[in-house]
This record gives structure tokens, sequence and C-alpha cells, in this order.
């Protein structure tokens, strides 16, 4: 498992418009998206003991530097 960037786009400013939303979909989009945040801080906010573990956490993978993170990851969170 890898994280890739993605590739620059070739289509022309046609193909584009192609795959805007409409602005009923982006509405929908930005309210779903605010709805999603404010669940999440909520969420955040009573469980305080994750900014704690998180972190840690950061400071193991930059003491460490380990080449695979998500295995170390596996690693740390199942001790």
């Amino acid at each position: 498992l890898g994280f890739h960037w993605p590739a620059p786009s070739s289509r022309s400013a046609m193909e584009e418009e192609d795959h805007l939303l409409s602005r009923q979909q982006q509405a929908v989009l930005d309210s779903t998206k605010i709805k999603v945040n404010m669940e999440n801080e909520r969420y955040l906010r009573g469980h305080p003991e994750l900014k704690s573990m998180l972190s840690v956490f950061v400071h193991e993978v930059l003491e460490h530097k380990p080449t695979n993170v998500l295995r170390f990851a596996g690693e740390f969170f199942t001790r």
C-alpha cells in the first residue's frame, strides 16, 4: 500500500467542464463536508486522549524514520 500523487491532467478545458458539479451538487457536497467536520470535531473534543496518542506516534515516526510507515503504525498501535 503506497501513496501516489495523481498524474497531471492532460484533459482540455472543455473536458474538465464535463466533470464539474452542478450548483446543487456542490451545495450538497459543501453541506456534507461541514457536517462531517462538525461531527469529527465533536468526536475529537470528546476524546482528548487522541491528541496525546497521535503526538507520541508522530514523535516515534520522526525519531525512528521507518521506511514502511504503515507497518510501523500497525505495530505501534497494537503494542
